[in-house]
């Protein structure tokens, strides 16, 4: 037999019970189905073109095609036959390809989050004279990515960067990947194709 006292003491404790479930499955569902998904592996690329022309032809064909499709020409050297090229701006996603990131319904690339994303790219072409009448041609990109908060991912043409995130979205895994489109390679390698077309 319960006293009065005690039925009451199990009155509340039960009423205190389902309060707190209720408020639990209450935030619970308030919380918005986040889906982190890494990029598929891209094929990678032949980073090398041997193209038929005499070697200053070649480089100054490169040169042209450089600057005119958005990169910077940091340096240029004849002798050794380096160019050294970067570019980065707002188009991240042209670049890089971090995945997917969903939100409820809502699915948008993962580098088009507000994170504060930046790109710093750096683009090395090199040509080396194989004989008078042909010229090899070979291309490899550093990228460099971070965030606002400091997550920052390094790799090269053809490789790609995982790194441990401090405080993943729940439900989401405990990692982030990022790897190049190579439309900034493609774009110097379609160049080379065309010469060699010519």
């Amino acid at each position: 037999m319960f006293s009065g006292t005690n039925i009451w003491a199990v009155v509340i404790s039960s009423s205190m019970v389902l309060l707190i479930t209720g408020c639990a499955a209450k935030s619970a569902s308030e919380f918005p189905a986040f889906t982190y998904s890494p990029p598929a592996k891209v094929m990678d690329i032949n980073q090398t073109r041997n193209v038929n022309g005499v070697y200053d032809k070649i480089r100054a064909a490169l040169l042209e095609s450089v600057s005119s499709n958005g990169f910077t020409v940091i340096s240029s050297e004849k002798a050794s036959g380096r160019i050294t090229a970067s570019f980065g701006g707002p188009d991240i996603s042209r670049y890089i390809n971090c995945g997917t990131w969903k939100e409820d319904r809502k699915e948008v690339r993962y580098t088009d989050r507000k994170l504060g994303f930046s790109l710093q790219g750096k683009m090395n072409v090199r040509l080396k004279p194989m004989d008078k009448d042909n010229t090899q041609v070979t291309i490899s990109t550093c990228y460099s990515l971070w965030e606002e908060v400091g997550n920052e991912y390094l790799f090269q043409t053809n490789d790609s960067a995982t790194i441990l995130v401090e405080h993943p979205a729940p439900g989401t895994i405990p990692t982030r990947t990022c790897q190049p489109t190579h439309a900034a390679e493609q774009t110097i390698l379609n160049a080379i194709d065309a010469l060699a077309s010519d």
